[in-house]
Formats: structure tokens, sequence, C-alpha cells
């Protein structure tokens, strides 16, 4: 991997990009600049040296140009167009899934020691839905034979599997 600091100038951006383009209003975009703000830039932009296209971190640089910032710390790749977007939507899609009770651990202990919780990149409504969902309060129905009677049952049109409402 090759890091190198290049001005923003010099940078075209991927008007392919498929993810949402935030704006200054946007919660997403607040919660970035918070961050980014409280932590500093700590993720290179991925950049493309062969087409001069920024691959991954569009959001970053909105904010780093409305700060002011002149340059940058990219990761240089070297592609062909193809790979450049196949990289693009990998980057965009290589989110992993949470250990939600393991979210909520972390969340909670950050709240009880006083951090502030907007840093987390989470919104204020994001954050009460975690902090207060409790694994051991969802319960479900118990559904046996003795109540098939009383329970509407609809059957699927494309697959014919039939199922209580």
């Amino acid at each position: 991997m090759r890091i190198e600091t290049i001005p923003i100038s010099k940078i075209k951006r991927a008007k392919y990009n498929p993810r949402k383009d935030l704006t200054s209003a946007d919660p997403e975009y607040q919660n970035l600049k918070r961050v980014m703000e409280r932590y500093g830039f700590l993720l290179p932009l991925v950049w493309n040296e062969r087409t001069g296209v920024l691959v991954g971190g569009h959001q970053r640089l909105k904010i780093l140009e409305a700060q002011g910032v002149k340059e940058v710390t990219v990761s240089v790749v070297d592609l062909d167009e193809a790979h450049e977007r196949a990289l693009n939507v990998a980057l965009n899609n290589l989110e992993g899934d949470w250990d939600n009770e393991v979210l909520i651990s972390v969340l909670n202990e950050l709240k009880d020691t006083g951090a502030d919780l907007s840093l987390t990149g989470f919104s204020d409504e994001e954050l009460m839905r975690l902090i207060d969902w409790h694994p051991d309060a969802v319960s479900f129905p118990e559904y046996d034979e003795s109540v098939k009677e009383e329970v509407e049952m609809v059957t699927c049109e494309v697959c014919g599997y039939v199922f209580p409402k």
C-alpha cells in the first residue's frame, strides 16, 4: 500500500459513486463531521492515480473541503476503470453486521462514563433505540396447534407456503 499527500485539486469525484451524496444539512454528514473534528482524519481516502478519480471517501473529502483543507492523505491505487468501479462498490458495501448485545453493552458503558455518544457516529434516534433495546425483553407468543382455528392463515401466492398472519 502506498500512502501519499496530494492536493485536493488533483482529485476527481467518481460520478458513478453509488452512495447518497450528503449535504451539510444531513444528520449523517453532521455525525461524520463531529467524529472527524474530535478524532481527526484517521482513514486515508482511496485515490486511483491512473484516472485521478476518488475511489473511496467522498463524504470525508467533502467535509475536509468545507474545512478549507488543501492537501489530503490518500491510499494510492493503480486500477483500470472496471476495477476502480468494483473497488468503489466494495468499499461502500464492506460494512459488517453488529453484535447488538456487545454494541449495546459498549454504548451503555460509554454512557455511564459521561462520554459524548454523538461521537460514535450514531444519530440521537439510533442511540435511543439501541440503548433502550434489551434482548431479554423481546418475547414472542407461543403458537401451537390448539389455537390453529383462532389464527388467520395466509398462503404465499408464489410458493404456496402457509403461515400465520
